[in-house]
């Protein structure tokens, strides 16, 4: 049975609002959906089929078949699933075991009136946008621990670290309008001098504040931010007054061109030192100028509390919030057990 509802907004975001066949910007009424492997030649309504198209390409195209089709929808489709776009129906199967095994496919091994992907462990079946079949392949070549180690699964080339951090990095536009953004990529990376990297696609509207006024601040929510921190990250400041929407205050820093928020316990203000171009990526190295912290968040001594931070941590590929733990020990201290045996 044919779909009927296309989510096109949702198209329209993930292709990040430009044809992806020649690369121009859209408005959203501008907007044409395509079928990425024409729709003549057998290609279906899959979400991971189709794509964001200008009205030009989508005429000159026709059922030309893009080259490297299939590494694209094999990456259209593990998006796909990170976004809940696919569903599954697997007998005797969770469906968070069923999507674990999906997000590390590697390629189609099969199109037609159903899609297969395969790693070297599972083959995976999926017909309008739903896994309904899963098989494992030979134990022999799925079998990838040792006898006498730990069983260990593995997640392949996942962007998985612990903890993430959850930055706020406010920036000024064009017209001096403070903008805020949630990155989930970065931290410290040098003492000397005093830096902290974060990284950021280039079609975020972050990207063009921070290469035109080279400078940004990263943010340190709470966990009694993590509404606004959250919210941060859902739309875009080309589409919204985010700070307006929120209800926070953002405060122009003293030692540079960007604003912080208020109401968040840390702020780091940053000049811009140096960008490195990644891939999806580009990661802003910030050279830091000052990093202010609210007094309440202060200890009898003057130090920083983290427990008063009370800074939030994201886990990505659950998509949750999480708070600090209780403490450990002291650091370059309890170490020394077994320095000094």
């Amino acid at each position: 049975m044919k779909k009927k509802y296309v989510d096109k907004s949702y198209i329209y975001e993930r292709d990040g609002k430009k044809c992806v066949f020649c690369g121009k910007s859209l408005k959203f009424k501008q907007m044409s959906i395509d079928h990425y492997f024409p729709k003549s030649r057998g290609g279906t309504n899959d979400i991971f089929n189709l794509v964001l198209s200008c009205k030009r390409c989508n005429t000159l195209k026709s059922s030309r078949v893009p080259n490297g089709y299939k590494k694209k929808l094999t990456k259209l489709f593990l998006r796909a699933v990170a976004d809940d776009k696919v569903s599954a129906s697997v007998s005797r199967m969770p469906k968070k075991s069923v999507m674990s095994v999906a997000l590390d496919m590697q390629k189609i091994e099969h199109m037609g009136d159903y899609y297969a992907f395969q790693n070297d462990c599972y083959r995976i079946y999926v017909k309008d946008d739903q896994i309904y079949k899963i098989i494992q392949l030979n134990s022999n070549e799925k079998d990838k621990y040792r006898e006498g180690f730990k069983m260990r699964k593995s997640f392949g080339k996942k962007t998985i670290s612990y903890p993430a951090p959850v930055y706020i990095v406010c920036s000024y536009d064009e017209n001096g309008k403070a903008n805020a953004m949630n990155a989930a990529w970065g931290g410290l990376c040098s003492s000397n001098p005093a830096s902290i990297c974060v990284s950021i696609r280039k079609e975020r509207k972050t990207y063009e504040n921070i290469i035109k006024n080279n400078a940004f601040t990263i943010n340190i929510p709470s966990s009694g931010n993590a509404q606004s921190a959250d919210y941060f990250g859902m739309v875009s400041g080309k589409d919204e007054d985010k700070f307006e929407m929120s209800g926070l205050t953002p405060v122009k820093s003293d030692t540079v061109n960007a604003p912080y928020i208020d109401e968040f316990p840390v702020a780091i203000e940053c000049s811009l030192l140096k960008t490195v171009e990644i891939g999806s990526h580009v990661q802003f190295i910030g050279e830091i100028q000052d990093v202010k912290i609210s007094m309440d968040c202060l200890d009898e001594n003057g130090d920083v509390d983290i427990r008063k931070v009370d800074p939030i941590l994201f886990v990505p590929e659950i998509r949750k919030y999480y708070c600090v733990g209780d403490e450990v020990g002291r650091a370059f201290s309890i170490g020394r057990a077994i320095k000094d045996k």
